[in-house]
């Protein structure tokens, strides 16, 4: 079982490379908002999933960096060191894969975003694929996210295609919602799934978590989860997930 970074983690359990190597932390389904120009994000992170095999895969650390080139465009960058535990206690560790991503905000209105954001990942080292750490494929994503503010809540929903290089090609589909309990403090939920195209191999998963601003730019990121339906195997089936991290943003 192989491990990339948090969200490719969760794809990791049905043996592909996610089109969430960037996401929206610290849950797996994005959100279509970008930063302003000139201004710059950055998320570091912890993270971990078990599948129901003992298989555990972590991310210590995970970073990723992103920048806002224009009102409407920002690209990000992720990388992470991965390690992998077997159930026979081994374990192994390098860099996972490297992610691109460009966002671009097509329509934002008073209460509705939509928004692209194609990106591409690869693994950073052959002694990262040579010693089964990550898949030795390439993946090119089209991810499309729409989101939904009113009041106190808010929904984003994303659908993305995955183009992967050995093949099987893949689809992902998540909706998360969240909601402020104050300026500072929002509690997250999602439901998000994974399929790889033309097999009976896709999973159902859920996380819940709270996204917490504890000063001016830096924020705490949680969230936790599990899975709700899969055609896998039992021993390939996720167990659980966590993410713990910290996000500065400069604007």
């Amino acid at each position: 079982m192989s491990f990339t970074t948090y969200q490719a983690a969760i794809a990791a359990t049905l043996g592909f490379v996610s089109t969430a190597v960037l996401a929206g932390p610290p849950l797996v389904t994005d959100d279509p908002g970008v930063l302003p120009k000139g201004g710059w994000e950055f998320t570091t992170a912890i993270t971990g999933a078990e599948s129901n095999d003992g298989s555990k895969g972590y991310t210590a650390p995970e970073l990723e960096v992103a920048y806002g080139f224009s009102d409407a465009v920002q690209g990000s960058v992720a990388i992470a060191r991965a390690v992998v535990d077997e159930p026979d206690g081994s374990s192994r560790s390098d860099f996972g894969p490297i992610g691109f991503e460009l966002k671009w905000q097509l329509y934002r209105g008073e209460k509705t975003a939509v928004a692209v954001a194609p990106a591409y990942a690869f693994p950073m080292t052959d002694s990262s694929t040579d010693r089964g750490i990550v898949d030795d494929v390439r993946v090119a994503s089209l991810p499309v996210i729409a989101s939904y503010e009113t009041g106190n809540w808010a929904f984003n929903v994303q659908l993305a295609y995955d183009s992967v290089s050995s093949g099987p090609n893949n689809t992902f589909a998540g909706l998360a919602g969240g909601y402020a309990l104050n300026e500072s403090l929002q509690l997250l939920a999602e439901v998000y799934n994974g399929r790889v195209s033309g097999e009976r191999a896709d999973e159902t998963n859920w996380n819940i978590g709270l996204d917490w601003t504890l000063s001016n730019g830096l924020a705490l990121l949680l969230s936790a989860g599990s899975s709700l339906s899969s055609e896998l195997p039992r021993a390939d089936e996720l167990e659980r997930v966590f993410f713990v991290g910290l996000r500065y943003a400069t604007q």
